[in-house]
């Protein structure tokens, strides 16, 4: 049983430690809250993934809904290790990427970024 345990706590420590590597790890999420057609909507999608693979250092996509985008990033610039200095870079990047609308700051928390676009 001992053996067991520590070998899941070893997992645990090493994939922790991998995580670390990357940088701080947010949820970013892109609510399209703008009257956008299909086409523009994809986009949105586009310039969200350029957006991102921009400022992280590693993205992962995790749902591509109708108005919604949902992904993983891992920022490992120092400066933007907090939510709201990497919102004001999204929002900088974001809007170099698409013209046509602008992001809104819907909730800024520890791990979480939920951002509209309208």
């Amino acid at each position: 049983m001992t053996n067991a345990l520590n070998n899941v706590i070893s997992r645990i420590n090493s994939y922790w430690q991998d995580d670390l590597k990357n940088g701080a790890q947010y949820k970013i999420i892109f609510t399209i809250v703008g009257q956008f057609d299909q086409d523009t909507k994809y986009d949105i999608a586009d310039a969200a993934a350029k957006t991102l693979k921009k400022i992280a250092g590693r993205v992962k996509e995790n749902v591509v809904a109708d108005n919604t985008i949902d992904y993983l990033a891992w920022i490992q610039d120092k400066d933007m290790q907090s939510p709201s200095a990497l919102f004001r870079e999204l929002r900088r990047e974001f809007n170099a990427n698409f013209s046509q609308g602008k992001l809104k700051q819907i909730t800024l928390n520890r791990k979480l970024i939920v951002v509209g676009v309208e």
